[in-house]
C-alpha cells in the first residue's frame, strides 16, 4: 500500500513539476515579448532554459491528457491569479 501512495505522489509531484514550468515559460515568453527587445529575447531565454528545463512535447502531451481526464483541474489565469497570485501553482487532483 504504502508504495502505491508514493508513486501517486511522486505522480502528482511530477504533474505539478510540469504545471510550474508551464506556468513559468507562459509568463517568461508573455513578458519577455513585451519588454524586451527581439535581439537580447533569445539570450535570455537561454539563460533561463538552464534553470528552468522548458517542457517537452511529451510532457505537454501528458499534461493536456490529464486535463482532460479530469486529474488536474485547469483554471483561466484570472481565476487562477484571483486565487492563488499571480503565477501560484494550481492544484492536482
Amino acid at each position: 500500500m504504502r508504495k502505491a501512495n508514493g508513486r501517486r505522489h511522486r505522480r502528482r509531484t511530477e504533474r505539478l513539476d510540469v504545471e510550474a514550468r508551464r506556468d513559468f515559460w507562459k509568463a517568461a515568453h508573455e513578458r519577455l515579448s513585451t519588454y524586451v527587445p527581439d535581439d537580447d529575447r533569445s539570450k535570455i531565454e537561454a539563460e533561463l532554459a538552464r534553470r528552468v528545463p522548458p517542457t517537452t512535447a511529451a510532457e505537454e502531451a501528458e499534461w493536456r491528457v490529464a486535463v482532460s481526464q479530469g486529474q488536474v483541474i485547469e483554471t483561466s489565469d484570472v481565476e487562477h491569479d484571483a486565487v492563488h497570485g499571480p503565477g501560484g501553482s494550481r492544484r492536482a487532483v
